[in-house]
């Protein structure tokens, strides 16, 4: 059998795995956190090792529970639930994007637009579009 036909060989110690709806796989780590692999069909007969960059990781350090987790669930709306040593934790998806500003913007503002945008000020102004997650428009002189 050709290696390239399997998926990645995962080397994170776990009591469960779980595929989201997207595909993503997420793995529940015993006393690192959680691991997921947003696109685990790319990395087909390549190795995802327990610290390796090719999967995220959530740790208490990122606000998960705890660093044991016993337990995943994907329930029907797309939740991923998961049971750590110290609690229960969900992740979902969000329709938010960061968005980056200059360093030294501080005290910012937020109003609608009549178009669904947002404009934001500080010392500056700037229109934020749904679609694109940099500002656009910068108006101070």
């Amino acid at each position: 059998m050709d290696p390239n036909s399997l998926g990645p060989e995962i080397k994170v110690g776990s009591r469960e795995l779980v595929f989201d709806r997207e595909g993503a796989l997420w793995i529940a780590s015993l006393g690192d956190g959680l691991r997921r692999v947003p696109h685990p069909d790319r990395f087909r007969g390549q190795t995802i090792a327990q610290f390796s960059t090719d999967a995220e990781i959530f740790t208490q350090t990122d606000g998960l529970s705890g660093n044991y987790v016993a337990a995943v669930l994907d329930d029907r709306e797309g939740n991923i639930w998961l049971g750590t040593a110290n609690g229960l934790d969900r992740f979902r998806e969000s329709p938010l994007v960061p968005v980056p500003f200059p360093p030294g913007e501080l005290g910012f503002g937020l109003i609608a637009g009549p178009d669904g945008e947002v404009w934001v000020f500080s010392r500056s102004w700037w229109r934020v579009r749904q679609n694109d997650s940099a500002p656009v428009k910068n108006l101070a002189r």
